[in-house]
């Protein structure tokens, strides 16, 4: 998602994530691929927004 080259281990698939959590990221990148990853980073960052 953030174009970092990170790890395998250290990424989510986007299919994954919480419904929640997947609107916020559709929200913001509405041309992410389904099958995509987003690191671990990103991904706290897209959880404390939506807390």
């Amino acid at each position: 998602m953030c174009g970092r080259m990170v790890p395998v281990g250290e990424a989510t698939p986007l299919r994954l994530l919480r419904p929640a959590v997947a609107a916020l990221v559709a929200a913001d990148r509405p041309d992410r691929a389904p099958g995509g990853l987003i690191c671990e980073e990103d991904l706290r960052t897209y959880r404390r927004r939506h807390v």
